[in-house]
Order: structure tokens, then sequence, then C-alpha cells
């Protein structure tokens, strides 16, 4: 990412983790290791993906950077990107307040709606072409919730 402070601009470096794995199982140490390196060597985010079906395993990401947030204390955790479309929004909204204070507000939170592989989409009832899944199937869960009718907007509690 690139910032502009006072026409200087500043440049933060982060990487990747390792939470999906095409060739075997995932190894949650190499996961936590790498999480340590990176804030040992001065990075300043780590990253995690978010799919339900892909061609690799991949750990879901919320309960990966709760775990990365107990091994680091300075560096930002990050979604890249969390697909609000396939889930619900109060629960969305807890799981990612909960990761954040966990993290003592280190979260940041990439979203998007996904849509490059359907069958993510079917595979969970939801339709491609639609909005959010949980607006769908309740169609009042957002004014429930607090939400204005974006999932984005919904997911971060305004």
């Amino acid at each position: 990412m690139l910032f502009l402070l006072k026409g200087v601009v500043m440049v933060n470096v982060g990487c990747f983790l390792p939470t999906y794995s095409a060739s075997g199982p995932i190894e949650p140490a190499s996961v936590l290791d790498m999480a340590r390196d990176a804030e040992e060597l001065g990075l300043d985010h780590v990253w995690v993906g978010d799919h339900y079906l892909w061609n690799v395993g991949m750990l879901s990401p919320l309960p990966a950077l709760a775990a990365v947030a107990a091994v680091t204390r300075r560096v930002r955790l990050g979604t890249g990107v969390y697909l609000l479309n396939l889930r619900h929004p109060a629960l969305t909204a807890k799981d990612v307040a909960t990761v954040d204070v966990l993290s003592g507000g280190r979260l940041v939170l990439g979203a998007g709606i996904g849509g490059d592989n359907p069958e993510e989409y079917r595979a969970l009832g939801v339709d491609p072409a639609g909005g959010p899944a949980a607006s769908r199937r309740r169609p009042d869960s957002r004014r429930r919730y607090g939400g204005t009718g974006s999932s984005a907007r919904t997911a971060a509690g305004t």
C-alpha cells in the first residue's frame, strides 16, 4: 500500500500467509512461524485469502487471523478479500469484531463479493448474480442488525 502524507510517499509492506495448500495438508506451524517472522522483519501486514471451494485447501480466514493475533503484537492482520455475499451479516459482524478485539484493533478487513467461482455460490445456495446471501434469505436482516443495505456497512456495524 502507498500512502501520501505531506508530500512524502509512505510504503507499507506485507505478505500472504500460507493458509492454503495444493499439495497436501496445511501446516499450522508454518502459518504462525511466517507471521512471527514477518513481524520480526518489520513487515506492516500479513494477509489471508478466503474461499469455500477452490482448487486448493484453504483455512477459514478469521479463525486463522485469530491464531496469528495470539502470536504477534504489532503486525496488522488482513483479509484479502473476505467474501461477504456468502455470509450472514450479523455473524460476520460478530466474527470480525471478535478478531479485531482479540488482535488489539489490528484487523484490516478487505471485503468483496467474489464471484470468480460460481460453484461456491451454488454449494451454499446463493445466486451468483444476486446480492448478499443473508439478505436474500431474510429480507429484514439489514434493518434488524443495523445495516442500511450494504453488506460492507452491515458487517462493520454502521
